[in-house]
């Protein structure tokens, strides 16, 4: 009987020596078990089941993004600031914003959100108003580049911020054109007639021939009006610029150079120099502002430069009401 028990005793001994050395080569039970299935669910490779997994989970970089530079297609964005640029008269300005320099969205900042939100371009601003000063000037019309007529010129009011020129309405100019009275270098008597010349009450002077090397002054009181054979003159107020547009024609063949001025008890207001060639037009601005004085007793044209032969020009032209 006793050796029964021994015998017994051995076999459970062995029986649990054996499984302790078959459980400390796994880790748990479950890793047992899977190790000893044949048919395991890890039949893929390591390479396989990791690309497998990666774009299950949504993690492959974005082939049809070619702007992400991030996992998933997300762009972790880098915000390079877009400048404000203030409007003018000419061009519109741009609110400013950010610009991902990866994927080249747009971001602006909204007070309703609190936060950035993406905007499909940078929002503009309308441009400003053309602020239209007391400047004048004259020019050709457009699609012409020749006078052959005062019909060709137009006078502009001139924007102060840009320097374009808009079109003076007809209502706000009146004829002007110089005075028929006689005119003197304290010697010579010149010939002046009012007529119509393409339109506009016009003076024709006739400047007869020097060979004198010094500069003439013919001098003219400015007391005739914008109509034939009538008399006014041109009212300013003192202190303030008066532009006078003038247009002239040379009906000779010389070439004249001259300055058109207006004076007031010794004070002068000149016309830049004004070269009008043989048989053609051109035209210039007079800018008047005399202190105290509503109107300018003399206007003046003062030849530059002595002429060989009897020249007849004719002015005519406008000022601002």
């Amino acid at each position: 009987m006793n050796k029964m028990k021994k015998l017994l005793l051995t076999l459970v001994s062995m029986c649990l020596a054996f499984s302790c050395v078959a459980l400390s080569g796994c880790a748990t039970i479950e890793t047992l078990i899977s190790k000893l299935t044949p048919n395991s669910e890890q039949t893929s490779t390591p390479e396989e089941g990791a690309g497998e997994s990666d774009k299950e989970e949504g993690n492959q970089p974005n082939d049809e993004n070619p702007d992400s530079s991030s996992i998933g297609g997300i762009c972790e964005h880098t915000l390079v600031k877009l400048p404000w640029r203030a409007p003018t008269c000419l061009q519109e300005g741009k609110k400013g914003g950010f610009q991902c320099s990866t994927c080249k969205k747009i971001f602006t900042y909204s007070s309703e959100k609190d936060g950035l939100i993406e905007v499909s371009e940078q929002e503009t601003i309308a441009k400003s108003n053309h602020v239209l000063g007391d400047e004048y000037s004259v020019r050709l019309k457009e699609g012409i580049s020749k006078a052959t007529s005062f019909a060709d010129f137009e006078i502009v009011s001139n924007c102060d911020l840009c320097g374009t020129g808009f079109t003076v309405a007809s209502e706000s100019l009146k004829a002007f054109a110089p005075s028929t009275k006689v005119l003197y270098d304290d010697k010579t008597v010149v010939n002046a007639k009012r007529e119509q010349v393409d339109g506009l009450v016009s003076t024709t002077y006739t400047f007869p021939s020097s060979t004198l090397p010094n500069m003439h002054n013919w001098v003219y009181h400015n007391n005739d009006s914008g109509e034939l054979n009538a008399n006014t003159k041109v009212p300013f107020t003192a202190n303030t610029d008066r532009y006078i547009l003038m247009f002239v024609k040379n009906n000779s063949s010389l070439k004249v150079t001259f300055k058109y001025g207006a004076e007031y008890w010794s004070n002068y207001c000149w016309s830049d120099a004004v070269t009008v060639e043989g048989n053609s037009y051109t035209a210039f601005v007079l800018k008047l502002n005399f202190n105290g004085s509503d109107y300018a007793c003399y206007h003046t044209i003062q030849l530059l430069a002595s002429i060989s032969k009897e020249v007849r020009l004719t002015f005519s032209g406008y000022y601002v009401v």
